[in-house]
């Protein structure tokens, strides 16, 4: 059974979806560890990480550089 984790906010508009799903009977096991920005979608830009808080908080970065630098192609909601 996949145990599903999503943190929603937002950053300067723009709707932010961390999500980590991982195999509760193997929590090691993580099936999808990423970062969505914007507006849910097939073609919503993504950020993959790891499963260090080191690799998570540079994900994190690169989101938020990505929205701070980003021009008009992100949905700020």
């Amino acid at each position: 059974m996949i145990n599903f984790n999503n943190i929603l906010l937002t950053h300067n508009g723009v709707k932010v979806s961390v999500i980590q799903h991982r195999d509760e009977d193997n929590p090691m096991d993580t099936s999808y560890q990423e970062i969505g920005i914007g507006e849910p979608s097939v073609d919503m830009p993504i950020v993959r990480y790891a499963s260090t808080l080191t690799e998570f908080i540079e994900a994190l970065q690169r989101v938020q550089s990505k929205i701070d630098y980003s021009d008009a192609s992100l949905d700020r909601g």
